[in-house]
């Protein structure tokens, strides 16, 4: 075995030179298998040397193209056509377009053949369709012969149906190349290839897709494993077609579901066919699962159409069919039960009111019998959580827009939606309600725990839930009142049965919150905000509960969910919009006590202190409480308030770790945080300062003791505890320093601050970069301070004429940077080199 290594290993050069003899073939195939299919790692690592250097050599290309077109074996084949889509891919690699032509003409003449196996099919068809959009434009004889390539495949569909698969799959594979733009280095060019290949091609490639859609019939596709396979590639066709980037906007996925189709105006006589829609929407429901799930999507698409292709009464009649045959899949059922059409349904029925106002879709015929079906859905889809968890902000993204609409209907025709919202409102707070126990029983995942998407669901509900607004706040009041009666006697409750409890009351808060933040939709009346004076005192009565029990026990969910109620309350009902003589005031005043706007800002910035001090090992609940701190420090009005509180007087004379123990937590989780603190601190800071230079060097005071102590031991090199803890200290302090940089925007506070870190203090953040050089988290946090310092926002560094300190701060930023530079160099004799 040992002799045959050395064998292959010795005949490896052979290979490298000319063109290859039957024998050196052999020898290629025998390697390319060991790539492939060798169990032994040594062989296989044997073999990718020798094929990697015949890939490197530089006629790489014509021993490719021989090889392929002897086709030794099939891994042979797979490694060739894999070789050459990478040597296509590299810079600054010139292909002659007759080399081109000879690769294109090998990989049609191999595919006309049939292979057998689908990863041959998968990346001939890969390096075939690379080829044709590279040579695009390029002809012979005054011919566009890569063009003719569309020809070319579509004889394979005139033959039988393994051909026509082949046929079909190739040309969406061409659609994808084409419209994928990182393939091409220029985005110029790529424009060009696309809006060519889009006036000269598209069209003809969905007419195709269409005829073979109603060619095809569902009995045999059902009945026949090959028919399916050659149905699946038509739907992907048309797919391609209708997710392809008509104008050059090059769409991202997260905006997917709100974008409208751009169909060329060329296209229109396919769309203002009748059978369209219920070609498809019977295709949906009669085909298999995985199909089925295709027709769908190839749905999603078709309801994007945009509403300029058609005329007036052209649209209605669009929009009738689209809405009778989301009705009959509704009323048949059987392919929702799948996860894929489901899902894909779900896209659907969001992509409706993203296209048509609700005075046409209350206008067309059934509208009540759709919109109650698709209502009943919902609240079925909201009870059946466990199945619908990724699907669930699609149908509630549709009810949103609807129930936006609402105060714009001019349509005399009733629109149900003041029955129908107000019940997937509580259905949704039902059905979170419930999954709590579900959650901890059956171990599945929280949803409370994925705080981007619980956000976005609260968003979208915020706006449906205030309609019938008094029924919902009666319902939400009466579950919250009985939850905090139980919560107030939770002493003699399991862990477990108080976990249920405070998830519960966390989704209650969250839900009111997002009640309170959809004030800003609809007109506001007196009522209404009665309303929310009561909802906010429920809150407050929860509040006030689980603070006085932190000592013993805290719920990270609760605080999550506090966090977010203050900051909707925050958004509405405090700062510069805010109508003082408003109703929620008067009820607070009245239950509470709380007479002033000051009085409740009190109670958040007193929140806010107690989760620094007692949440700040959970980098979360600090994450979130930071961020509401920071939006109430940007308010000019609600910042003047701020200050002049006695806790936030407190957090400038005491800002350190003894007081606020998450700033002794240097982890690149908190770097962020503590910046963020900082910049808010600062923005206080300024409200009062004015040019009091003795309340500027007393509020540094805490910063002054660190940095004394990280200048002391960095120049005595006797460390207290560790290198790296000083280390640690440095970055946070960059980070803190940063902070109150980016808030300082006016010219006398910040030559007050420059004043103080220079020249005692700027010198440390050299002396650290010379320092730990290395340490890829000193650098980056040092550089990000220095490069604020420097940023002239608002006219902050133009100093008085007299003032030296312009030429300082370039001349030690200058040193910083030289030094760093030098030493970054030395620490790598590559860039030296070049630097050299």
């Amino acid at each position: 075995y040992n002799e045959y290594k050395s064998y292959l290993r010795s005949c490896s050069y052979k290979l490298m030179n000319g063109l290859m003899d039957d024998q050196q073939l052999q020898q290629l195939v025998v390697f390319c298998e060991q790539l492939y299919q060798a169990s032994n790692l040594n062989d296989r690592r044997q073999a990718e040397n020798v094929l990697n250097e015949l890939m490197n050599s530089p006629d790489a290309i014509d021993k490719c193209i021989h090889i392929l077109k002897r086709a030794p074996s099939s891994y042979t084949v797979l490694w060739c056509s894999s070789c050459l889509m990478r040597l296509l891919q590299r810079d600054r690699l010139f292909v002659l377009t007759e080399k081109k032509l000879e690769i294109r003409n090998t990989c049609l003449g191999y595919l006309a053949t049939q292979p057998s196996e689908p990863f041959l099919v998968q990346s001939l068809t890969r390096l075939l369709v690379k080829v044709i959009k590279l040579g695009w434009f390029e002809s012979v004889n005054d011919e566009h012969v890569f063009r003719k390539t569309i020809d070319d495949v579509q004889t394979f569909i005139k033959r039988d149906v393994p051909s026509c698969t082949v046929g079909i799959y190739i040309l969406s594979c061409l659609i994808d190349e084409i419209n994928e733009s990182s393939t091409v280095r220029s985005l110029v060019r790529q424009r060009k290839i696309v809006s060519s290949f889009r006036d000269e091609s598209l069209k003809s490639l969905f007419n195709l897709g269409l005829t073979s859609v109603k060619q095809l019939p569902v009995s045999t596709v059902n009945n026949d494993h090959g028919s399916a396979k050659l149905m699946e590639n038509i739907l992907q066709l048309l797919l391609c077609c209708l997710t392809f980037d008509f104008i050059g906007t090059a769409p991202e996925e997260s905006t997917d579901d709100t974008g409208t189709l751009q169909i060329p105006t060329a296209w229109r006589s396919a769309f203002v066919s009748e059978d369209l829609l219920p070609m498809f929407y019977d295709l949906a429901i009669s085909l298999p699962t995985n199909l089925s799930e295709k027709a769908l999507q190839i749905l999603v698409q078709l309801v994007s159409v945009r509403r300029s292709l058609f005329s007036t009464v052209e649209r209605k009649k669009y929009l009738q069919s689209i809405m009778d045959g989301i009705k009959k899949v509704l009323d048949n059922g059987s392919r929702l039960s799948e996860p894929g059409c489901y899902h894909q349904f779900c896209r659907l029925l969001a992509k409706l009111k993203c296209n048509y106002q609700l005075n046409e879709l209350v206008d067309i015929d059934g509208y009540e019998g759709i919109i109650n079906t698709v209502a009943k859905f919902t609240i079925s889809s909201l009870e059946n959580w466990h199945f619908s968890a990724n699907s669930i902000h699609y149908l509630l993204s549709l009810w949103q827009r609807l129930s936006t609409a609402v105060p714009y209907v001019k349509n005399e025709k009733e629109h149900y939606l003041s029955i129908y919202a107000p019940q997937i409102s509580k259905t949704y707070l039902k059905s979170r309600l419930e999954m709590v126990l579900g959650v901890l029983r059956d171990g599945l995942d929280d949803p409370l725990d994925d705080i981007g998407t619980l956000h976005q669901q609260l968003d979208l509900l915020s706006t449906m839930i205030r309609i019938e607004y008094a029924s919902n706040c009666n319902a939400v009041i009466s579950l919250l009142e009985e939850a905090v009666t139980a919560f107030q006697n939770a002493s003699n409750l399991s862990l477990q049965n108080l976990t249920i409890l405070e998830n519960r009351l966390t989704w209650l808060i969250l839900i009111i919150g997002s009640m309170i933040g959809g004030r800003v939709s609809f007109q506001v009346n007196d009522e209404n905000d009665t309303l929310d004076g009561r909802l906010i005192c429920s809150v407050l009565r929860v509040l006030q509960i689980s603070d006085n029990r932190l000592e013993q026990h805290g719920s990270k969910n609760l605080e999550i969910g506090f966090i977010y109620f203050f900051d909707q309350f925050r958004r509405i009902y405090i700062g510069e919009q805010v109508n003082r003589p408003s109703q929620v005031y008067k009820v607070l005043a009245e239950t509470l006590g709380l007479t002033e706007e000051s009085l409740l800002l009190s109670i958040l910035v007193n929140k806010i202190i107690t989760n620094l001090k007692y949440w700040s090992k959970n980098v979360d609940i600090v994450d979130e409480t930071m961020q509401l701190f920071n939006n109430l420090s940007i308010g000019y009005t609600c910042v003047r308030k701020m200050s002049k509180l006695d806790a936030i007087k407190l957090m400038l004379a005491n800002h350190n770790a003894d007081h606020f123990p998450f700033l002794g937590n240097y982890s690149s989780e908190c770097l962020k945080t503590r910046r963020t603190f900082y910049q808010a601190l600062g923005r206080i800071l300024l409200v009062d300062l004015g040019e009091d230079e003795d309340k500027f060097l007393e509020f540094m005071k805490p910063l002054t003791e660190v940095t004394d102590q990280i200048l002391q031991q960095l120049a005595s090199n006797q460390f207290a505890y560790s290198e790296e803890q000083v280390q640690l200290q440095t970055i946070g302090l960059a980070c803190d320093l940063r902070g109150l940089a980016l808030s300082f925007t006016n010219k006398s506070c910040f030559s007050m601050f420059f004043d103080w870190l220079y020249p005692k203090y700027l010198p440390i953040f050299g002396a650290a970069l010379n320092r730990w050089t290395s340490s890829e988290h000193v650098s980056s946090a040092v550089l990000k301070f220095i490069a604020e310092v420097v940023v002239n926002k608002s006219q902050r560094l133009m100093f008085e004429v007299s003032s030296p300190n312009g030429i300082l701060l370039f001349r030690e930023v200058s040193k910083l940077l030289c030094e760093y530079g030098k030493d970054s160099c030395k620490a790598n004799t590559k860039l030296l080199t070049f630097a050299q």
